[in-house]
Protein backbone atom coordinates (compact mmCIF):
# COMPACT_ATOMS: atom_id res chain seq x y z
CA UNK A 1 0.00 0.00 0.00
CA UNK A 2 1.06 3.58 -0.63
CA UNK A 3 -0.34 6.04 1.92
CA UNK A 4 -0.08 9.80 1.89
CA UNK A 5 -1.30 13.07 3.34
CA UNK A 6 -1.51 16.63 2.02
CA UNK A 7 -1.31 19.23 4.80
CA UNK A 8 0.14 22.72 5.11
CA UNK A 9 1.01 22.79 1.38
CA UNK A 10 3.14 19.67 1.74
CA UNK A 11 2.65 16.13 0.44
CA UNK A 12 4.15 13.16 2.26
CA UNK A 13 3.91 9.57 1.00
CA UNK A 14 5.03 6.28 2.55
CA UNK A 15 5.23 2.71 1.29
CA UNK A 16 3.58 0.32 3.73
CA UNK A 17 4.05 -3.46 3.90
CA UNK A 18 0.64 -4.66 5.02
CA UNK A 19 2.06 -8.09 5.85
CA UNK A 20 4.51 -6.63 8.37
CA UNK A 21 3.84 -5.90 12.03
CA UNK A 22 1.62 -2.75 12.13
CA UNK A 23 3.97 -1.26 14.69
CA UNK A 24 6.57 -0.98 11.91
CA UNK A 25 4.31 0.90 9.50
CA UNK A 26 5.75 4.34 8.77
CA UNK A 27 2.42 6.02 8.07
CA UNK A 28 2.48 9.76 7.40
CA UNK A 29 0.60 11.55 10.17
CA UNK A 30 -0.56 15.07 11.00
CA UNK A 31 0.45 15.85 14.58
CA UNK A 32 -1.00 19.37 14.81
CA UNK A 33 -3.57 20.03 12.16
CA UNK A 34 -3.90 23.74 11.34
CA UNK A 35 -5.68 23.42 7.99
CA UNK A 36 -7.82 20.77 6.32
CA UNK A 37 -5.86 17.61 5.57
CA UNK A 38 -6.36 15.17 2.70
CA UNK A 39 -5.39 11.53 3.15
CA UNK A 40 -5.17 8.76 0.56
CA UNK A 41 -4.38 5.05 0.34
CA UNK A 42 -3.45 3.17 -2.85
CA UNK A 43 -3.82 -0.62 -2.67
CA UNK A 44 -2.00 -3.15 -4.85
CA UNK A 45 -2.32 -6.87 -5.45
CA UNK A 46 1.45 -7.33 -5.22
CA UNK A 47 4.06 -6.73 -2.49
CA UNK A 48 6.22 -3.62 -2.33
CA UNK A 49 9.08 -5.58 -3.89
CA UNK A 50 6.86 -5.98 -6.96
CA UNK A 51 6.64 -2.18 -7.12
CA UNK A 52 10.43 -1.92 -6.68
CA UNK A 53 9.92 0.00 -3.42
CA UNK A 54 11.15 -0.39 0.14
CA UNK A 55 8.92 0.23 3.20
CA UNK A 56 9.10 3.72 4.66
CA UNK A 57 8.82 7.36 3.54
CA UNK A 58 9.25 7.89 -0.21
CA UNK A 59 11.34 10.52 -1.93
CA UNK A 60 9.12 12.63 -4.16
CA UNK A 61 10.49 14.55 -7.12
CA UNK A 62 9.06 17.22 -9.38
CA UNK A 63 10.21 15.46 -12.55
CA UNK A 64 10.05 11.69 -12.49
CA UNK A 65 7.57 8.90 -13.14
CA UNK A 66 4.16 8.18 -11.68
CA UNK A 67 3.73 5.18 -9.38
CA UNK A 68 2.26 1.97 -10.80
CA UNK A 69 -1.52 1.91 -11.31
CA UNK A 70 -3.19 0.61 -8.11
CA UNK A 71 -6.13 -1.80 -7.91
CA UNK A 72 -8.07 0.66 -5.74
CA UNK A 73 -7.74 4.18 -4.32
CA UNK A 74 -9.38 5.69 -1.24
CA UNK A 75 -9.38 9.33 -0.13
CA UNK A 76 -10.48 11.19 2.99
CA UNK A 77 -10.61 14.90 3.89
CA UNK A 78 -10.52 16.03 7.53
CA UNK A 79 -11.37 19.58 8.60
CA UNK A 80 -12.65 21.38 11.70
CA UNK A 81 -16.25 20.89 10.62
CA UNK A 82 -16.03 17.44 9.12
CA UNK A 83 -14.06 14.39 10.16
CA UNK A 84 -14.79 12.93 6.75
CA UNK A 85 -14.99 9.32 5.74
CA UNK A 86 -12.99 7.16 3.41
CA UNK A 87 -14.39 7.01 -0.11
CA UNK A 88 -13.28 5.02 -3.15
CA UNK A 89 -12.21 7.22 -6.07
CA UNK A 90 -11.11 6.39 -9.64
CA UNK A 91 -8.09 8.73 -9.56
CA UNK A 92 -6.21 10.81 -7.01
CA UNK A 93 -7.09 14.46 -6.51
CA UNK A 94 -4.70 16.80 -8.28
CA UNK A 95 -2.85 17.91 -5.12
CA UNK A 96 -2.25 14.27 -4.16
CA UNK A 97 -0.54 13.22 -7.38
CA UNK A 98 3.19 12.65 -7.12
CA UNK A 99 6.26 11.47 -9.02
CA UNK A 100 8.94 9.02 -7.96
CA UNK A 101 12.58 9.08 -9.09
CA UNK A 102 13.25 7.31 -12.39
CA UNK A 103 15.46 4.24 -11.82
CA UNK A 104 18.87 4.39 -13.50
CA UNK A 105 19.16 2.52 -16.79
CA UNK A 106 21.59 -0.36 -17.12
CA UNK A 107 23.16 -0.47 -20.61
CA UNK A 108 22.37 -4.19 -20.67
CA UNK A 109 18.66 -3.26 -20.65
CA UNK A 110 18.94 -1.39 -23.94
CA UNK A 111 18.66 -2.91 -27.39
CA UNK A 112 21.44 -1.89 -29.79
CA UNK A 113 19.87 -0.04 -32.71
CA UNK A 114 21.56 -0.59 -36.06
CA UNK A 115 21.03 2.60 -38.08
CA UNK A 116 21.80 3.38 -41.71
CA UNK A 117 21.05 6.56 -43.68
CA UNK A 118 20.13 7.03 -47.33
CA UNK A 119 19.28 10.14 -49.33
CA UNK A 120 15.98 10.16 -51.23
CA UNK A 121 16.26 11.34 -54.87
CA UNK A 122 13.62 14.07 -54.48
CA UNK A 123 14.38 17.56 -53.23
CA UNK A 124 10.93 17.65 -51.57
CA UNK A 125 10.04 16.17 -48.20
CA UNK A 126 8.39 12.74 -47.96
CA UNK A 127 5.02 13.09 -46.21
CA UNK A 128 3.55 9.60 -46.76
CA UNK A 129 5.16 6.18 -46.18
CA UNK A 130 2.91 3.12 -46.30
CA UNK A 131 4.00 -0.56 -45.99
CA UNK A 132 3.07 -2.75 -48.97
CA UNK A 133 2.75 -6.46 -49.63
CA UNK A 134 6.14 -8.12 -49.90
CA UNK A 135 7.92 -5.71 -47.57
CA UNK A 136 8.04 -2.71 -49.88
CA UNK A 137 7.09 0.88 -48.99
CA UNK A 138 4.95 3.29 -51.01
CA UNK A 139 6.29 6.80 -50.41
CA UNK A 140 4.88 10.12 -51.63
CA UNK A 141 6.46 13.55 -51.44
CA UNK A 142 4.63 16.75 -50.60
CA UNK A 143 4.35 17.63 -54.30
CA UNK A 144 2.66 14.31 -55.21
CA UNK A 145 5.67 12.39 -56.57
CA UNK A 146 5.58 8.64 -55.87
CA UNK A 147 8.35 6.17 -55.00
CA UNK A 148 8.46 2.45 -54.29
CA UNK A 149 11.11 1.40 -51.77
CA UNK A 150 12.43 -2.15 -51.51
CA UNK A 151 15.03 -2.46 -48.77
CA UNK A 152 17.19 0.55 -49.55
CA UNK A 153 16.49 0.59 -53.29
CA UNK A 154 14.27 3.53 -54.30
CA UNK A 155 12.32 3.48 -57.57
CA UNK A 156 10.66 6.60 -58.99
CA UNK A 157 7.11 5.68 -60.10
CA UNK A 158 6.21 9.14 -61.32
CA UNK A 159 3.55 11.65 -60.24
CA UNK A 160 0.77 10.09 -58.17
CA UNK A 161 -1.62 13.02 -57.78
CA UNK A 162 -1.54 16.62 -59.10
CA UNK A 163 -1.85 18.03 -55.61
CA UNK A 164 0.05 18.79 -52.44
CA UNK A 165 0.05 15.61 -50.32
CA UNK A 166 0.28 15.94 -46.54
CA UNK A 167 -0.91 12.53 -45.29
CA UNK A 168 -1.97 9.08 -46.39
CA UNK A 169 -3.35 5.77 -45.12
CA UNK A 170 -4.19 2.35 -46.49
CA UNK A 171 -7.38 0.99 -44.93
CA UNK A 172 -8.82 -2.48 -44.47
CA UNK A 173 -10.46 -2.77 -47.90
CA UNK A 174 -7.09 -2.25 -49.61
CA UNK A 175 -7.78 1.32 -50.76
CA UNK A 176 -5.08 3.94 -50.22
CA UNK A 177 -6.18 7.49 -49.42
CA UNK A 178 -4.08 10.63 -49.85
CA UNK A 179 -5.00 14.10 -48.61
CA UNK A 180 -4.50 17.34 -50.49
CA UNK A 181 -5.24 21.03 -50.07
CA UNK A 182 -8.74 22.53 -49.89
CA UNK A 183 -10.30 19.36 -48.47
CA UNK A 184 -9.48 17.14 -51.45
CA UNK A 185 -9.14 13.40 -50.82
CA UNK A 186 -7.64 11.07 -53.42
CA UNK A 187 -8.25 7.31 -53.41
CA UNK A 188 -6.67 4.49 -55.39
CA UNK A 189 -3.86 1.92 -55.25
CA UNK A 190 -0.09 2.49 -55.60
CA UNK A 191 0.13 0.10 -58.57
CA UNK A 192 -2.72 1.88 -60.39
CA UNK A 193 -4.07 5.40 -60.34
CA UNK A 194 -5.67 7.84 -57.91
CA UNK A 195 -8.82 9.95 -58.32
CA UNK A 196 -10.22 12.90 -56.37
CA UNK A 197 -13.26 11.00 -55.04
CA UNK A 198 -14.17 13.29 -52.13
CA UNK A 199 -13.87 16.95 -51.24
CA UNK A 200 -14.60 17.78 -47.62
CA UNK A 201 -16.46 20.79 -46.33
CA UNK A 202 -15.20 23.13 -45.12
CA UNK A 203 -12.45 23.15 -47.71
CA UNK A 204 -9.55 22.97 -45.26
CA UNK A 205 -6.18 21.29 -45.58
CA UNK A 206 -6.42 17.70 -44.33
CA UNK A 207 -3.35 17.13 -42.19
CA UNK A 208 -3.96 13.58 -40.90
CA UNK A 209 -5.77 10.44 -42.11
CA UNK A 210 -6.43 7.24 -40.16
CA UNK A 211 -8.45 4.05 -40.46
CA UNK A 212 -8.45 0.30 -39.78
CA UNK A 213 -5.28 -1.40 -40.98
CA UNK A 214 -5.28 -3.68 -44.03
CA UNK A 215 -6.54 -7.16 -43.21
CA UNK A 216 -8.81 -6.08 -40.34
CA UNK A 217 -12.40 -7.32 -40.57
CA UNK A 218 -14.73 -4.32 -40.37
CA UNK A 219 -18.13 -3.58 -41.93
CA UNK A 220 -18.01 -2.20 -45.45
CA UNK A 221 -17.51 0.48 -46.54
CA UNK A 222 -14.62 0.81 -44.15
CA UNK A 223 -14.12 3.72 -41.77
CA UNK A 224 -11.88 6.63 -42.74
CA UNK A 225 -10.99 9.56 -40.48
CA UNK A 226 -9.70 12.94 -41.66
CA UNK A 227 -8.39 15.72 -39.39
CA UNK A 228 -7.85 19.19 -40.83
CA UNK A 229 -5.00 21.51 -39.91
CA UNK A 230 -7.48 23.72 -38.03
CA UNK A 231 -9.10 20.98 -35.94
CA UNK A 232 -12.13 19.68 -37.89
CA UNK A 233 -12.70 15.90 -37.82
CA UNK A 234 -14.56 14.18 -40.66
CA UNK A 235 -15.60 10.52 -40.74
CA UNK A 236 -16.49 8.27 -43.67
CA UNK A 237 -17.95 5.25 -41.93
CA UNK A 238 -19.59 1.87 -42.13
CA UNK A 239 -22.95 3.67 -41.77
CA UNK A 240 -22.44 4.97 -45.30
CA UNK A 241 -21.50 8.47 -46.34
CA UNK A 242 -19.74 11.21 -44.42
CA UNK A 243 -20.76 12.08 -40.89
CA UNK A 244 -21.23 15.80 -40.29
CA UNK A 245 -17.93 17.57 -39.73
CA UNK A 246 -17.01 17.72 -36.06
CA UNK A 247 -15.08 20.86 -35.05
CA UNK A 248 -12.97 19.72 -32.09
CA UNK A 249 -11.43 23.13 -31.47
CA UNK A 250 -10.26 26.00 -33.61
CA UNK A 251 -6.53 26.23 -34.13
CA UNK A 252 -5.54 29.89 -34.29
CA UNK A 253 -2.19 29.02 -35.87
CA UNK A 254 -2.58 25.88 -38.01
CA UNK A 255 0.49 23.64 -37.79
CA UNK A 256 1.97 21.13 -40.20
CA UNK A 257 4.13 19.54 -37.49
CA UNK A 258 2.40 18.99 -34.15
CA UNK A 259 -0.73 16.82 -34.16
CA UNK A 260 -2.00 13.30 -34.74
CA UNK A 261 -4.96 11.04 -35.47
CA UNK A 262 -5.53 7.41 -34.40
CA UNK A 263 -8.23 4.87 -35.32
CA UNK A 264 -8.94 2.89 -32.14
CA UNK A 265 -11.88 0.74 -33.27
CA UNK A 266 -15.27 1.11 -34.90
CA UNK A 267 -16.48 4.64 -34.25
CA UNK A 268 -13.65 5.21 -31.75
CA UNK A 269 -10.69 7.49 -32.35
CA UNK A 270 -8.17 9.83 -30.74
CA UNK A 271 -7.07 13.20 -32.09
CA UNK A 272 -4.38 15.73 -31.26
CA UNK A 273 -5.43 19.02 -32.87
CA UNK A 274 -2.52 20.47 -34.88
CA UNK A 275 -0.80 23.42 -33.25
CA UNK A 276 -2.92 23.46 -30.06
CA UNK A 277 -1.74 20.55 -27.90
CA UNK A 278 -5.40 19.64 -27.26
CA UNK A 279 -6.14 15.90 -27.03
CA UNK A 280 -9.58 14.37 -27.62
CA UNK A 281 -11.11 10.91 -27.48
CA UNK A 282 -14.07 10.53 -29.84
CA UNK A 283 -16.68 7.82 -29.31
CA UNK A 284 -19.74 7.56 -31.58
CA UNK A 285 -19.16 11.11 -32.75
CA UNK A 286 -18.93 12.55 -29.21
CA UNK A 287 -15.57 14.16 -28.34
CA UNK A 288 -14.12 14.18 -24.82
CA UNK A 289 -11.33 16.66 -24.10
CA UNK A 290 -8.50 15.66 -21.77
CA UNK A 291 -6.86 18.14 -19.45
CA UNK A 292 -3.15 18.07 -20.27
CA UNK A 293 -1.29 20.02 -17.53
CA UNK A 294 0.81 22.16 -19.87
CA UNK A 295 2.37 24.21 -17.06
CA UNK A 296 3.87 20.99 -15.72
CA UNK A 297 4.61 18.89 -18.82
CA UNK A 298 4.65 21.33 -21.75
CA UNK A 299 2.75 21.22 -25.03
CA UNK A 300 1.69 17.90 -26.50
CA UNK A 301 3.36 17.38 -29.90
CA UNK A 302 2.50 13.84 -31.01
CA UNK A 303 0.44 10.76 -30.11
CA UNK A 304 0.73 7.02 -30.83
CA UNK A 305 -0.94 3.78 -29.76
CA UNK A 306 0.86 0.97 -27.95
CA UNK A 307 0.50 -1.36 -24.95
CA UNK A 308 -3.27 -1.30 -25.46
CA UNK A 309 -3.53 2.46 -24.94
CA UNK A 310 -2.66 5.91 -26.26
CA UNK A 311 0.56 7.76 -25.42
CA UNK A 312 1.73 11.29 -26.12
CA UNK A 313 5.02 13.19 -26.17
CA UNK A 314 5.45 16.82 -25.10
CA UNK A 315 8.04 19.43 -26.02
CA UNK A 316 9.33 19.33 -22.44
CA UNK A 317 10.27 15.67 -22.83
CA UNK A 318 7.34 14.07 -20.98
CA UNK A 319 5.89 10.79 -22.17
CA UNK A 320 2.20 10.73 -21.20
CA UNK A 321 -0.41 7.98 -21.10
CA UNK A 322 -4.11 8.71 -21.57
CA UNK A 323 -6.50 6.48 -19.62
CA UNK A 324 -10.16 6.02 -20.48
CA UNK A 325 -11.26 5.63 -16.84
CA UNK A 326 -11.69 9.11 -15.47
CA UNK A 327 -10.18 10.65 -18.63
CA UNK A 328 -6.87 11.08 -16.85
CA UNK A 329 -3.38 11.94 -18.06
CA UNK A 330 -0.56 9.97 -16.43
CA UNK A 331 3.14 10.78 -16.69
CA UNK A 332 5.00 7.64 -17.73
CA UNK A 333 8.49 9.12 -17.71
CA UNK A 334 10.58 12.14 -18.70
CA UNK A 335 13.59 12.56 -20.92
CA UNK A 336 16.59 14.22 -19.33
CA UNK A 337 16.61 17.17 -21.69
CA UNK A 338 14.01 19.38 -23.30
CA UNK A 339 13.15 18.16 -26.80
CA UNK A 340 12.04 19.89 -29.99
CA UNK A 341 9.33 18.61 -32.36
CA UNK A 342 9.29 15.08 -30.82
CA UNK A 343 7.45 12.30 -32.67
CA UNK A 344 6.50 8.84 -31.40
CA UNK A 345 6.96 5.75 -33.59
CA UNK A 346 5.29 2.59 -32.26
CA UNK A 347 7.30 -0.63 -32.30
CA UNK A 348 5.99 -4.05 -31.23
CA UNK A 349 7.57 -3.62 -27.79
CA UNK A 350 8.00 0.11 -27.27
CA UNK A 351 8.54 3.43 -28.99
CA UNK A 352 11.17 5.23 -30.96
CA UNK A 353 11.24 8.87 -29.88
CA UNK A 354 12.49 10.98 -32.78
CA UNK A 355 13.15 14.66 -32.15
CA UNK A 356 15.04 17.58 -33.58
CA UNK A 357 17.82 17.72 -34.54
CA UNK A 358 17.69 14.17 -35.96
CA UNK A 359 17.87 12.32 -32.66
CA UNK A 360 16.49 8.82 -31.96
CA UNK A 361 15.83 7.23 -28.57
CA UNK A 362 14.27 3.87 -27.72
CA UNK A 363 11.72 3.65 -24.90
CA UNK A 364 10.07 0.50 -23.67
CA UNK A 365 8.38 -1.09 -20.71
CA UNK A 366 9.98 -4.47 -19.92
CA UNK A 367 7.52 -7.33 -19.62
CA UNK A 368 6.56 -8.49 -16.15
CA UNK A 369 7.96 -11.89 -17.14
CA UNK A 370 11.41 -10.38 -17.67
CA UNK A 371 11.21 -8.27 -14.52
CA UNK A 372 10.17 -11.18 -12.29
CA UNK A 373 6.94 -12.61 -10.98
CA UNK A 374 4.73 -9.97 -9.38
CA UNK A 375 7.06 -7.12 -10.33
CA UNK A 376 5.90 -3.94 -12.04
CA UNK A 377 8.85 -3.15 -14.35
CA UNK A 378 10.15 0.42 -14.66
CA UNK A 379 10.20 2.41 -17.88
CA UNK A 380 13.47 2.22 -19.77
CA UNK A 381 14.81 5.14 -21.85
CA UNK A 382 17.91 4.17 -23.79
CA UNK A 383 20.69 6.62 -24.69
CA UNK A 384 20.03 8.87 -27.66
CA UNK A 385 21.53 8.31 -31.09
CA UNK A 386 22.26 11.45 -33.15
CA UNK A 387 21.92 11.00 -36.92
CA UNK A 388 24.42 13.59 -38.05
CA UNK A 389 23.86 12.85 -41.76
CA UNK A 390 20.29 14.21 -41.50
CA UNK A 391 21.34 17.56 -40.06
CA UNK A 392 18.75 19.75 -38.34
CA UNK A 393 15.75 17.68 -39.44
CA UNK A 394 12.49 16.37 -38.00
CA UNK A 395 10.34 13.33 -38.71
CA UNK A 396 7.57 13.74 -41.30
CA UNK A 397 6.65 10.14 -42.16
CA UNK A 398 7.55 6.61 -41.11
CA UNK A 399 6.76 2.98 -41.85
CA UNK A 400 7.41 -0.29 -40.01
CA UNK A 401 8.39 -3.24 -42.21
CA UNK A 402 9.23 -6.45 -40.37
CA UNK A 403 11.87 -5.58 -37.78
CA UNK A 404 12.91 -2.33 -39.40
CA UNK A 405 11.61 1.21 -38.97
CA UNK A 406 11.92 3.54 -41.95
CA UNK A 407 12.10 7.17 -40.81
CA UNK A 408 11.85 10.03 -43.30
CA UNK A 409 13.50 13.20 -41.96
CA UNK A 410 13.62 16.64 -43.57
CA UNK A 411 14.53 20.16 -42.44
CA UNK A 412 11.72 22.51 -41.47
CA UNK A 413 12.30 25.73 -43.40
CA UNK A 414 9.04 26.19 -45.25
CA UNK A 415 6.02 24.01 -45.95
CA UNK A 416 7.58 21.85 -48.68
CA UNK A 417 11.30 21.98 -47.91
CA UNK A 418 13.60 19.01 -48.40
CA UNK A 419 15.66 17.02 -49.13
CA UNK A 420 14.68 13.85 -47.28
CA UNK A 421 17.03 11.51 -45.45
CA UNK A 422 15.69 7.96 -45.16
CA UNK A 423 16.88 6.50 -41.86
CA UNK A 424 16.56 2.71 -41.50
CA UNK A 425 16.50 1.51 -37.90
CA UNK A 426 16.99 -2.24 -37.44
CA UNK A 427 15.52 -3.30 -34.09
CA UNK A 428 15.80 -7.08 -34.66
CA UNK A 429 18.46 -7.64 -32.02
CA UNK A 430 16.82 -8.94 -28.82
CA UNK A 431 16.77 -7.02 -25.58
Amino acid sequence: MLAGVWHDERLRVSAVDLNADPSTWALPVVEQRRTPAQFFAMFYDRPLSGLMLEPGPLTLVEQGQRPAEPQSIFQRTVSDDDEGGWAAVPVLAEVLRFNLPIPPVDDNQCRPLEISTHQMPSTKRVTVALPQFGGRIFAVTVDGQGYMIDGTDVTDIGPVVPDAVLSGVEVSDGVTWLSGHDGRLWSGVPTGSFANTHTLRPRETVRYLAGPAPGMEVPAPTELLALSSTGTLSQLGYWGGWRADLPLTRAEMPSSREGGLLWLGLDRSAALVPGTGEYFRIDAGEPTAYDVPEEEVGTLDSIAANYGGVFGMTDNGYLLRFTEIGQTVTIETKLENKVSDPQLVSLPDGFLIVDRPSTVRFWYRPSALDAGEGVVPPNIICPEVVISEAGDSILWAHAIVGEKAYLFLSPFIDWDSGPTTMVVVDFSRPL
